[in-house]
């Protein structure tokens, strides 16, 4: 028979969810087959499938020739009669419309694949892992070079193709341990002249427990390396594309996928032989992916990275347990900060004759410091002491990135736990946001609303620094200091006209404890400011290029009416 849509599901031992994705697939509307390869199962998942094929005349029902489930799906490349093909796994769900939303997709765009949105559910939750890759928002045509994204998900399952094209291009799935859709994906993408993504969730991935499924098996050293040589396949196969293109395979290994199996894999406690073959398949890998932009790329999955392409292995799993181990902490975890610690260490001893180099300000400042920065108020003073001793070395010479992160390096670098708690708490009350402003002929009253305590013993200021304008002769830099009153959940100030000079003054506020000083924006909370009556100096304005940041204008006593009567007498002259 010819149909529109061949679906090909390899199934192996799925028998709890097998009849549920097989009503998902015979829903579709649209024109199908639905070809089964079982894949030696133990279970009762080829007597259920016989059974609904018995009834079903669009079901059809074969054993694998080989074992694996990259056979099963060549297999059903062979045997597909529709236009298109589709992939689905057995324990997974196709919602309604899905197929229909891709085929006329790629009929409309003359496409060969046809590509939309997956989601992964588990018994508790449900999540979309390429949300911040896969930005779709309507329907397009498009390439690998004009959209080089599409490498952030090489799953086979949540497009269709048309049956022709995957022949032509030699796409065939490896029987390997782990991600044997990487390559044939990559493969297909680069083939093809024209691709079509919709917007749609198309298809929803079973996160399965226990170590029955792929994914769980994904995290022992077989597994880990059979994704490492996948990876290492696809930068041959890209080696000769747009820069654009292999900048975007490299992020996803270091920034995605690569990171998550990395990790996966050094939390299972490996032993030094497998920690050995990992080193060296990593740093295959590392050689043939294009050297990017570092920086960007989140601190500890720069620091993991580090540490196995240059065989500390020990480093490696005391960090990667770590990370995971504090996920669902407020504090900072006292092995978490010893890690950072000596993983700083060793940035800076191995240096720029590292494999896989890292510049060690950068990954002090979004590394150590920000998860002090974080979490250091809710983190035991003598957890605190003892971080500070060890990481008070490592940060000398180091300045914050940030008001905020200055901060906190002053405080390691000072040796003072207390403060290191203040500096994170404070961190709440930034940027102070003025909601209310009252100007009348004697100043301005300011209000706004306090999102947090003001720690005992900590000052609270706003500054008006004078930035020089056309308008007044202020000398730009002078600041005036104002004490704020606070009293949760508010805080006050009132400023006379004489308190400015004639100009206009941008507010900052000012919070100072144990000898260290931090600085915030003050910004308005996108209010109308509009114009002050006649007779008042102290006007209110919010600069909204530059992020609503407050200021105040100080006008001379009387110079708006002189200027409005001199407009009136311009426009009087003009008529």
């Amino acid at each position: 028979m010819s149909v529109r849509l061949s679906v090909v599901m390899p199934v192996h031992d799925v028998a709890p969810w097998i009849e549920e994705q097989l009503d998902c697939v015979l829903r579709q509307d649209v024109d199908l087959e639905l070809i089964v390869i079982d894949d030696r199962s133990s279970d009762e998942t080829f007597a259920i499938v016989e059974r609904i094929a018995s009834g079903d005349p669009r079901v059809r029902l074969h054993r694998s020739r080989v074992a694996g489930g990259g056979a099963a799906r060549n297999q059903g490349i062979d045997l597909a009669q529709g236009e298109y093909v589709v992939f689905a796994d057995g324990d997974d769900l196709v919602p309604d419309g899905s197929y229909r939303a891709l085929v006329d997709a790629a009929d409309r765009g003359d496409a060969v694949i046809a590509l939309g949105r997956h989601l992964k559910f588990s018994s508790g939750s449900t999540w979309e892992p390429m949300s911040s890759w896969y930005d779709v928002l309507e329907e397009s045509v498009t390439d690998l070079e004009t959209m080089p994204r599409l490498l952030a998900n090489r799953a086979c399952w949540n497009r269709v193709f048309r049956t022709e094209f995957v022949r032509a291009a030699g796409v065939r799935f490896p029987d390997v341990p782990r991600s044997n859709d990487i390559v044939p994906m990559v493969r297909a993408v680069l083939a093809a002249d024209r691709i079509a993504v919709v917007p749609e969730v198309v298809y929803l991935y079973r996160e399965r427990p226990g170590t029955s499924s792929m994914t769980a098996r994904a995290s022992g050293v077989d597994g880990v390396m059979s994704y490492f040589d996948q990876e290492l396949e696809v930068a041959s196969l890209l080696a000769d594309t747009a820069p654009s293109v292999r900048a975007a395979h490299a992020e996803v290994v270091l920034a995605a996928d690569g990171y998550v199996h990395l990790k996966r894999f050094l939390r299972g406690q490996p032993d030094a032989h497998d920690l050995d073959r990992v080193v060296r398949a990593v740093r295959d890998l590392l050689a043939a992916l294009p050297t990017t932009d570092r920086a960007t790329i989140r601190a500890e999955r720069r620091a993991l990275w580090f540490a196995v392409a240059n065989g500390e292995g020990g480093l490696a799993v005391r960090l990667a347990s770590a990370l995971h181990d504090a996920r669902d902490h407020h504090e900072a975890t006292p092995t978490l900060l010893r890690a950072w610690a000596d993983a700083v260490r060793s940035v800076g001893a191995l240096g720029g004759s590292a494999v896989f180099s890292l510049d060690r300000a950068s990954l002090v400042n979004d590394g150590p410091l920000v998860l002090l920065a974080n979490r250091a108020e809710h983190t035991d003073v003598t957890v605190l002491r003892s971080a500070v001793a060890d990481l008070g070395p490592e940060v000398q010479g180091i300045d914050g990135h940030s008001e905020l992160l200055h901060a906190v390096a002053e405080a390691v670098r000072a040796n003072d736990p207390l403060a290191l708690q203040l500096v994170s708490a404070v961190r709440h009350l930034a940027p102070l946001v003025v909601d209310e402003a009252h100007p009348d002929t004697d100043g301005v009253s300011l209000t706004g609303p306090l999102v947090a305590t003001v720690p005992d013993g900590a000052s609270l200021e706003m500054v008006l620094t004078a930035v020089g304008t056309a308008e007044g002769p202020a000398t730009a830099g002078a600041e005036v200091v104002f004490g704020l009153e606070h009293e949760a959940p508010r805080w006050s100030l009132r400023i006379a006209n004489g308190d400015l000079a004639t100009g206009r003054h941008r507010a900052a506020v000012r919070i100072a404890f144990r000898g260290l000083r931090l600085e915030f924006p003050v910004v308005t909370a996108r209010m109308p400011l509009p114009p002050v009556m006649e007779g008042v100096q102290l006007q209110p304005l919010a600069d909204r290029a530059d992020g609503w940041r407050f200021l105040v204008d100080r006008r001379a006593g009387g110079v708006p009416l002189a200027r409005r009567l001199l407009r009136a007498a311009r426009a009087r002259l003009r008529s």
